[in-house]
């Protein structure tokens, strides 16, 4: 099954298309854990080394800490990041089953929105995520992986991602993921994307940036990865009187990660609140955030 899984994962892993303006792009989870100290409290137990297993399970009390902040800004100049995938099974009400592929982006750093206030909202570690509902039957059938696709989960800031039915795609039938400036949340077009706030926190998208082919370097959690269930947030603490948010926790802690996605067909409806189509396409000055 687990070649199965990482043909599948290969097949539907989509295009990610960053903002022209971004300048904190992905890595290996593995670069960024070198770049990191690791702390138990408030107490540094020096460079991270989480191949050795010096947390004991289930001890949250702990997290990365940016040593090298070069770290921050990623990819560029670089081989291209790994992504990262895990395939579920869901059950589907008229056609026996689904296949779910979770893919996950690491992140060193998630920046801010505004110039000023270049620490709002920012944090060390961003992981974020998008998920492929795919008739897996049909494709091991030999249909294309566009015709499979039944549906794309675009995550962003918590709750407000949404069910896309059909997502744009690729000339190759790839699914195309707009990842919005400085903070990462994905979207299925480009322009501004509306938000709570009356605008005034409104997320960035374009096509005018770089394009990650995630294909390229596919990554299955169910490999050996000796870092993946670290408990401890990804990030040094926040510091609230900047405004600061916290960082994540990684992907094995998210309610989703074994449970899968609440499938459209549960949810009621197959678009987020604020997925809907926007052209509009805006220019506006921003400074990235501090760390």
């Amino acid at each position: 099954m687990e070649w199965r899984n990482k043909i599948l994962a290969a097949s539907f892993a989509p295009q990610v298309r960053f903002h022209s303006e971004e300048v904190y792009y992905p890595l290996s989870a593995e670069d960024y854990i070198r770049a990191c100290d690791l702390y138990l409290g408030d107490v540094s137990l020096g460079p991270a080394d989480l191949a050795q297993g010096e947390i004991p399970p289930g001890e949250q009390d702990c997290y990365l800490k940016i040593r090298d902040t070069s770290v921050v800004y990623g990819w560029p100049g670089q081989q291209a990041p790994p992504v990262y995938a895990n395939v579920l099974s869901q059950p589907e009400p008229k056609e026996g089953k689904m296949t779910e592929i979770q893919y996950f982006f690491c992140y060193a750093y998630n920046g801010s929105l505004f110039p000023s206030a270049p620490s709002l909202g920012a944090h060390e570690g961003d992981w974020e995520h998008v998920t492929m509902m795919v008739d897996a039957g049909s494709f091991w059938a030999g249909e294309s992986p566009g015709s499979c696709l039944k549906a794309v989960y675009y995550a962003a800031h918590g709750g407000e991602g949404g069910w896309v039915e059909s997502p744009p795609l690729t000339r190759d039938e790839r699914t195309i993921v707009y990842s919005s400036r400085y903070n990462h949340a994905c979207y299925p077009s480009a322009g501004r994307q509306s938000r709570i706030g009356f605008g005034w926190i409104d997320d960035f998208t374009d096509a005018k940036g770089l394009k990650w082919n995630t294909w390229e370097n596919v990554v299955m959690v169910e490999e050996n990865l000796p870092w993946f269930r670290f408990p401890g947030r990804w990030g040094r603490p926040p510091r609230r009187f900047l405004g600061e948010n916290p960082p994540p926790l990684g992907p094995p802690y998210k309610a989703y990660f074994k449970t899968g996605q609440q499938p459209p067909w549960q949810a009621g409806e197959t678009t987020g609140k604020n997925l809907g189509a926007n052209s509009l396409d805006v220019k506006i000055e921003i400074t990235p955030g501090v760390f």
